[in-house]
């Protein structure tokens, strides 16, 4: 792995570092001097800082195509990397979906990634560590039965299909979308103000946290609720409440468009106030009867 190559060539880098510090002292001595020998012995210097460099990338990226572990898409893999002037390698996105793997190590030597699908694999744990700059997480279908400590960069979340009981106590506060469908939470955490589209389907939940003033979708079907939040979103445009235990809803904000709420005991003037609301489409809104 990277790592281990260079814990490897550590005490290499550590020469090298000592040779480029001391190129500065020949650089002071030649514009004082003008010694040709000088040029020459800076000259060398470089030659072997650059010959490592080549190397140092050369297995760099070997060593990558070895721990990439999805065969069929490494030279596009290995064409969206960089490694910069630092020996960091750069990539934005990072796929490794129906890998069959079981588990997943990331080299400390990745920066700058925004985007991680791992997705469709049998990963119990994702890395303890996320990279800071994570932007988007994919990591639903899976055996996960916990998460990390999530970035604070994090706008996406897809974690569904997986076991979890439980999310993480604190969600970044930049999180825009959140998928946690499909796994065995009863509840939720506090949700950040940023959300704009809630997916908790399939679960034991039987009962929301306050929902951000600028969620847009929520999609809470298949759970145990008996009640919503007691004031839904005026920026509310879909709401999926299927199949629990709800005998009322909230007030229902004007620029609703589709709403699903079938498989309630809903009361009558419960259905009597959907059927006056401005939206409300016979054909589309699925109400229980």
């Amino acid at each position: 792995m990277p790592n281990r190559y260079c814990q490897i060539f550590k005490k290499r880098i550590e020469e090298l570092k000592t040779k480029a510090e001391s190129l500065e002292g020949l650089l002071s001595e030649y514009r004082k001097t003008g010694k040709e020998e000088i040029v020459e012995e800076l000259e060398e210097n470089l030659k072997e800082i650059e010959k490592f460099k080549e190397e140092f990338t050369k297995r760099v990226y070997e060593l990558l195509e070895k721990w990439y572990p999805k065969k069929r898409k490494l030279d596009e893999f290995l064409k969206s990397i960089k490694i910069n002037e630092k020996g960091r390698v750069e990539i934005e996105e990072l796929d490794v979906n129906q890998c069959n793997i079981s588990s997943l190590y990331l080299p400390s030597l990745f920066e700058k990634i925004k985007i991680l699908d791992c997705s469709g694999n049998y990963l119990t744990s994702l890395p303890e560590k996320l990279p800071d700059s994570l932007k988007k997480l994919i990591c639903s279908y899976n055996e996960l039965t916990s998460l990390p400590k999530l970035p604070g960069s994090l706008k996406v979340l897809n974690c569904s299909a997986n076991r979890l009981t439980s999310l993480p106590e604190k969600l970044p506060d930049s999180l825009e979308e959140l998928f946690c469908d499909y796994n065995q939470l009863t509840s939720l955490p506090e949700l950040p103000a940023s959300l704009k589209w809630l997916g908790c389907s399939e679960n034991q939940l039987t009962f929301l946290p306050k929902l951000p003033d600028g969620l847009k979708c929520l999609y809470c079907h298949n759970n145990q609720l008996t009640s919503l939040s007691e004031k839904l979103p005026d920026t509310l445009e879909r709401l999926n409440c299927e199949n629990n235990q709800l005998t009322s809803l909230p007030e229902l904000p004007n620029g609703l468009k589709d709403l699903w709420c079938d498989g309630n005991p809903l009361s009558d003037e419960t259905i009597k106030k959907i059927k006056s609301h401005p939206n409300y489409n016979p054909h589309t809104w699925k109400l229980s009867f």
